[in-house]
């Protein structure tokens, strides 16, 4: 051993908590050095960042953000609302100069902060999900790019008619937001929960109705640490009490600006008063056990002589409580002294909501947050929710995903037939339609939807005028104007008819569902059926509208799968 004496080194740093490896697209705005929501991507090579955004106070969002934000030299800072601004200081530790609490509806220029240098204006609106919630709207004020990060949002008619919001979309180029980074937790056909309001009513009656019945009732209301306080003062608002909280409740709900000494009580600052409020709030889920709840009859006996719990969350609605208006039934044990009722009670959007959302938004792009981690998942779920509310012109790979037909084939099409090639679309009442004529090859995937044929008749004649590639020529060529009919039956080669109109749809036909002039072709079993639909064609014939009807290509499922 030597005796050399050293230096002592600097301790190393502590490596920072493991990140990803590759941060998912909806934490970066396009064209900025911007993280929204991404700090646990903050170890990674891929996440240098220059400004960052949190659009709310949980803990799904700010994951990876503490108190050791910026010790390590990092001149960065985080913008925010102002209530998420003190939240995060107060709760987290991050030294306040670096948080930047911004007003709702001003925008906070930031200099050179696009990927060119550009100068990029961030604004804070209202987003209906917890306390200092917020949206944020980028703007290139160069280049006039657009993008709105919703964060998570409840977008009821107040976010789609707030004042704010409407005035930023007039400053879009085109008129709509170039793409939106969307909240999409609720984004599938079954979570269809009724409006907030309506479900506030209903909570605000089960416990006037609760409490008719058993005075001594005590009641647990579910929250998050910060959330739910609507459910919680409909609650207290139904019981006519004042809702206990903890030290800790009470700090989030000063910081928010909800706090009211004639709406909550804190155990720590009056225990006795706190232990006679009718109304306690807990941990969301943690109120719902009756075994938990029978332990507090007993404990606190002989004050209450039954409990009842509220879980507010959107994941409890079931289309039967839609039936006869709008009920819920609660979880009974204990001979009736323990209820719980799981109440659709959501601060995040129902899929009716997000529809209607993005309708009012026309954005060129929607890029969902929740439930889509791969480009395939994400172009899946816009595809399958969306497709038919986001403007297409500026995507037009996505526009023929739409149609299922390039504006190559829609060129070739013309090229070859220099005749007008207009069809008239018959609607589901199989009334004819004269103003709505279009072109046969981008009809396919309408389904007769008449005005969606009028909402994107001009813009597809737009995009038909591109120049494209020519395609190679395939082995057998397949009728570039072929107008179908698909007969049922028992298909060899396919799964069922649907699945016969879709691989027809995809090489280019327009599926009709009746036999009318325009059709060419139709589409048969292989089992003997040829010879049954030309009887029935003969005979159809016979009759005065179908004297002059043109003879249609009778075919098999064989004659399909050889294209």
């Amino acid at each position: 051993k030597t005796t050399t004496t050293k230096a002592k080194p600097k301790p190393k740093p502590k490596p920072p908590a493991k990140a990803k490896a590759k941060p998912p697209a909806w934490i970066r705005p396009p064209g900025t050095m911007f993280i929204v929501d991404g700090f646990e991507y903050a170890a990674s090579s891929e996440s240098r960042c220059e400004h960052w955004f949190l659009t709310h106070f949980h803990a799904d969002h700010y994951c990876g953000l503490s108190g050791s934000f910026g010790k390590d030299g990092d001149e960065a800072k985080i913008y925010c609302s102002e209530i998420t601004a003190r939240l995060v200081v107060e709760f987290l530790g991050v030294k306040r100069e670096r948080v930047v609490g911004c007003e709702l509806g001003r925008g906070t220029t930031l200099r050179g902060a696009g990927t060119r240098g550009d100068d990029v204006e961030a604004t804070f609106v209202d987003a209906n999900h917890c306390p200092g919630a917020c949206l944020v709207f980028f703007r290139n004020k160069i280049t006039g790019e657009t993008l709105l990060h919703t964060g998570d949002f409840r977008a009821a008619a107040r976010v789609r008619n707030d004042g704010t919001l409407r005035e930023l979309l007039t400053t879009c180029r085109d008129g709509s937001v170039d793409e939106v980074m969307l909240d999409t937790t609720y984004c599938e056909k079954k979570w269809t929960f009724p409006d907030q309001d309506v479900v506030l009513n209903k909570m605000r009656q089960i416990a006037r109705d609760e409490l008719a019945r058993e005075p001594r009732t005590l009641f647990l209301c579910g929250s998050y640490s910060i959330g739910k306080e609507r459910a919680i003062q409909a609650v207290c608002q139904g019981a006519q009490s004042r809702a206990s909280v903890t030290a800790r409740r009470k700090k989030s709900l000063e910081l928010s600006g909800w706090w009211r000494d004639d709406a909550f009580v804190c155990e720590d600052d009056d225990a006795e008063e706190a232990a006679r409020c009718q109304v306690r709030v807990c941990g969301l889920g943690k109120g719902s056990n009756h075994r938990a709840m029978m332990e507090i009859m007993a404990k606190e006996a002989p004050r209450w002589r039954a409990v009842v719990a509220f879980s507010p969350t959107g994941w409890s609605y079931t289309k039967k409580m839609d039936e006869d208006g709008f009920n819920v039934n609660p979880w009974i044990e204990n001979e009736g002294r323990t209820r719980t009722y799981a109440i659709p009670y959501s601060e995040h959007s129902s899929y009716t909501e997000l529809r209607e959302f993005i309708k009012f938004l026309k954005p060129k792009k929607i890029t969902p947050t929740v439930n889509a981690i791969t480009p395939k998942d994400r172009e899946k779920l816009v595809n399958k929710h969306f497709l038919d509310l986001v403007d297409l012109k500026q995507d037009v790979n996505r526009l023929d995903y739409y149609f299922k037909n390039s504006a190559s084939s829609m060129l070739r099409a013309k090229k070859q037939k220099k005749t007008e090639n207009v069809v008239v679309i018959i609607d589901s009442e199989d009334e004819r339609d004269d103003d709505v004529k279009v072109e046969a090859e981008i009809i396919s995937a309408l389904d007769g939807d008449v005005e969606t044929v009028r909402r994107q008749r001009e813009m597809w004649n737009q995009i038909g005028r591109v120049e494209t590639k020519k395609p190679p020529k395939p082995l057998e060529p397949f009728p570039l104007e072929c107008i179908a009919v698909v007969r049922n039956g028992e298909y060899d080669q396919f799964r069922s008819r649907a699945h016969v109109e879709q691989r027809l749809k995809e090489l280019g036909a327009t599926i009709m569902s009746r036999v009318t002039p325009n059709v060419t072709h139709i589409i048969v079993p292989n089992r003997g059926e040829l010879a049954n639909e030309a009887n029935r064609l003969s005979a159809l014939r016979e009759m005065d509208e179908y004297k002059n009807h043109p003879t249609a290509l009778r075919v098999t499922e064989a004659w399909l799968m050889r294209h």
